[in-house]
């Protein structure tokens, strides 16, 4: 079939190629994609639809979420596949949202305590290294704070504590829900009802090596409680080194935001709201959830609101200085 068609005049011709209808089926839905894709659609580069489930047997779930220099994608949680008890999950996904077979030889590292194991947060240090907090029961009657750390590879770290995982004690309840890197090193933020009827924030930091660093409250674990059941459930680290962690507290049947500011060596800081404490709510239950620093320094949190059984997306923004 001849592609060109010529065009004429006077005595001047020009020859002006033409696509081939063949081309034409093939440029026209990648323009059409093109055109019509816009903000917020589901990314069809990711899996193929923007969606990607990975099953296991059993129960698995996906508690927190990490990105790597490199664009590769770091999920904690737990599963009970191939168990009677959960244990802590990590997987991660190359860009394209397939499992990452370099990690573990599959994309998939289960670690196995001898308890009921739960990963709820993930980082990933500057050397590649991904940390993950949560808690555990094994080895006792309550939950304690868990900290692994594994090697880009997926190998448990055997610098961390010796085999990878510290474990840290106390008598009570205490429950790692996240994890955040500070330089040389980590924090993670939870919260704890250890002397208490009802829970307090919890803040624990340790070394590289993952032993507790002592220059934090002396021993490496600091506990903050008002008067009601205090949650923690966020941390970030600002860049003057103070330590925000962010959750709700519940004092006489109100529940509230809870923001709690932390010097470098775990004391609270008092130019935060004369304490180092603001709580902040609307009518009804209000639950933290996250928190990040802005790059101004302002300090904002997301959770949820509730008022006469309805659920709402909740934001509320603090001053850093």
């Amino acid at each position: 079939m001849d592609t060109q068609r010529r065009f004429g005049q006077g005595k001047r011709w020009q020859y002006i190629p033409l696509l081939a209808p063949l081309t034409l089926f093939v440029l026209i839905p990648f323009l059409c994609e093109s055109a019509f894709a816009a903000a917020g659609d589901l990314d069809s580069s990711f899996d193929s639809d923007g969606i990607r489930v990975v099953r296991l047997a059993g129960s698995n779930l996906g508690q927190g979420l990490g990105l790597q220099s490199d664009g590769k994608i770091v999920v904690a949680g737990y599963t009970n596949a191939g168990s009677t008890t959960n244990n802590v999950l990590v997987l991660r996904l190359n860009p394209n949202g397939s499992l990452d077979s370099t990690f573990d030889g599959d994309g998939i590292r289960i670690v196995l305590l001898a308890g009921d194991d739960r990963g709820q947060a993930v980082a990933v240090q500057s050397d590649g290294k991904i940390v993950v907090a949560g808690y555990t029961n094994s080895g006792s009657t309550t939950n304690n704070v868990l900290a692994l750390r594994l090697n880009a590879n997926g190998s448990s770290d055997t610098s961390f504590d010796g085999d990878g995982i510290q474990i840290v004690s106390q008598a009570g309840d205490d429950r790692g829900q996240a994890v955040a890197v500070q330089g040389d090193k980590i924090v993670v933020a939870g919260y704890t009802n250890t002397g208490s009827r009802t829970n307090n924030f919890l803040a624990v930091r340790l070394n590289v090596d993952g032993s507790l660093d002592t220059s934090f409250d002396l021993d490496g674990v600091r506990t903050i409680g008002l008067s009601g059941d205090d949650r923690g459930r966020a941390v970030a680290v600002q860049t003057d080194g103070h330590v925000i962690i962010a959750g709700d507290t519940t004092t006489f049947g109100l529940e509230d935001f809870m923001v709690v500011r932390l010097n470098a060596d775990g004391s609270l800081d008092t130019t935060f709201d004369g304490n180092g404490i603001r709580t902040a709510g609307l009518s009804g239950k209000n639950l933290g959830q996250g928190v990040k620093i802005q790059p101004d320094g302002k300090i904002i949190m997301v959770g949820t609101t509730d008022t006469f059984d309805v659920s709402d997306v909740e934001l509320m923004r603090f001053l850093g200085q």
